[in-house]
């Protein structure tokens, strides 16, 4: 009886502890958003929507496309021509829900391809909304880097799980930490370049066989301390660094790779590669990355909104320019 009675108060306690909070802030009317990362070489290609009130309880629901948007593309204050709305096909209508995530996935593209060092810039316009535009700095060259150095310090074989009698029907797991090298040269002395380096998670089913791995890397280098984001293992908050320590020469970067693998007795050693990729970022993909995920973090729940960084001028988003070197790592099947 005694327990009844502190869980109804406390409850009690909790109830008087709820309070409503009217909004007192002014309420902005929708604007044009772009959003697009330039890469030499590459097609352009731009996403645009329209902003939308956070308070708004229809706002998830209706169309996040401006109607009778037209958006185009200079190069070098050069007009290159307009730019062709298309649905990205990355979504499908296969239910509600996905109908209108499919609805709000409008893109724009043209065929031109930039060059390293071109100034792009991208218009949209629509009826009822102010007119927007942004820039993105010369696109940025190619990162310079190579792999040396690289090391298995830790390998550990186990099995996953057996499915037969034999050791053929038989599921191996592989866990190992491999330590690399990674030769990062400064592609621009005397400026100031931004760069990340990561890998994605991977997870794959080959045939009947069961085949996938996962990894992740560490950051533990001194190039880093000056990272505008820390680690996480989940695939945001990468870390910006630049070449503060290094401009106008080479550095060479210290990286754990941590291996989980899965694999029966079908083994092809083509299969078991990781992709490192290195980007070279502009200062405006710098920025945006260095305020897109502060003030997310749980012990950071109640703290001030932050200000996401925008470079679009009469709207929202980011337009910015990039170059990625793609650089391959065998992985440790044997010790």
């Amino acid at each position: 009886m005694k327990k009844v009675l502190v869980l109804v108060l406390s409850a009690i306690v909790l109830v008087s502890c709820v309070k409503e909070i009217e909004f007192n802030g002014e309420q902005t009317d929708p604007k044009i958003v772009i959003n697009s990362l330039v890469e030499p070489g590459k097609p352009v290609t731009a996403y645009v929507s329209k902003s939308w009130f956070f308070l708004d309880p229809y706002s998830q629901t209706e169309s996040q496309i401006p109607e009778n948007v037209q958006a185009s593309l200079y190069v070098n204050d050069t007009f290159i021509g307009e730019m062709t709305p298309y649905i990205d096909t990355i979504w499908t209508a296969d239910s509600s829900w996905l109908d209108i995530a499919y609805k709000t996935m409008w893109a724009f593209a043209h065929p031109y391809c930039p060059e390293t060092g071109d100034v792009v810039r991208i218009t949209a316009s629509a009826n009822g909304f102010d007119d927007a535009e942004a820039t993105t700095s010369p696109l940025p060259n190619a990162p310079i880097c190579g792999i040396s150095g690289q090391k298995i310090t830790e390998w550990e074989k186990y099995v996953y799980f057996a499915y037969g009698d034999s050791e053929q029907d038989t599921a191996w797991c592989i866990s190992a930490t491999v330590e690399m090298t990674l030769n990062l040269v400064d592609p621009n002395p005397g400026q100031t370049d931004y760069f990340r380096i990561y890998i994605n998670t991977h997870g794959y089913n080959y045939g009947d066989d069961i085949c996938h791995f996962s990894n992740t890397m560490s950051y533990t280098d001194p190039v880093f301390s000056n990272a505008s984001m820390g680690l996480d293992y989940f695939g945001s908050n990468i870390p910006v660094f630049t070449d503060q320590l290094f401009d106008g020469g080479s550095y060479h970067v210290k990286i754990p790779l941590y291996v989980y693998l899965t694999l029966t007795d079908y083994v092809d050693p083509e299969f078991y590669r990781e992709r490192i990729f290195v980007e070279h970022l502009t200062k405006e993909y710098a920025d945006y990355l260095g305020t897109c995920d502060q003030g997310d973090d749980l012990t950071q729940f109640f703290s001030e909104p932050i200000q996401t960084y925008s470079n679009v001028k009469g709207g929202y988003g980011i337009v910015a320019g990039r170059t990625m070197d793609t650089l391959w790592v065998n992985l440790p099947l044997e010790e």
